[in-house]
Parts: C-alpha cells; sequence; structure tokens
C-alpha cells in the first residue's frame, strides 16, 4: 500500500508546515497564511502535474486537491 507518490511528502512537510508558519509570521493571521499556503500548494501541484505527468499524491489524493482542500478549510476558519 503506497501512501506518498512522488512529491506527495510535500503536502505535510512543505504545505502545512514551513509555509504556514512562515506566512504567519508576515500575515499575523493563521487563517491567511493556510489560505496562501494551499493555494501555493494547488498551484505547485497543477505545475508538476504538468510538468512531468507522473502522480504526487499523498493518500491516493493529488497534491493539487490537497491545496484547494487546505485553502477552503482556512477559509471556514475565518
Amino acid at each position: 500500500m503506497i501512501l506518498l507518490q512522488g512529491w506527495g511528502a510535500l503536502v505535510g512537510l512543505l504545505g502545512m508546515g514551513v509555509i504556514a508558519a512562515g506566512l504567519q509570521s508576515v500575515t499575523g493571521s493563521r487563517a491567511a497564511s493556510f489560505f496562501l499556503a494551499g493555494a501555493a500548494l494547488g498551484v505547485f501541484g497543477w505545475w508538476l502535474t504538468s510538468q512531468d505527468g507522473s502522480k504526487h499524491s499523498i493518500f491516493w489524493v493529488p497534491i493539487q486537491y490537497w491545496g484547494i482542500a487546505i485553502a477552503l478549510g482556512a477559509l471556514v476558519g475565518l
């Protein structure tokens, strides 16, 4: 059972942790930082998939969809 494919680890390591923590210090808002991190992750996931055509996922969900889910979750958390 493969839970991570390609750059799927990026969701947990970079998308949720490093980007959101850095943006929180700039924006002053946790929700805004997660929204921006989710948007960046979504764009990066879309770009990765369009470049090489391989799968980049975690728990069988492509990382561009994780980015959308993180951004929408941040909007709900406002």
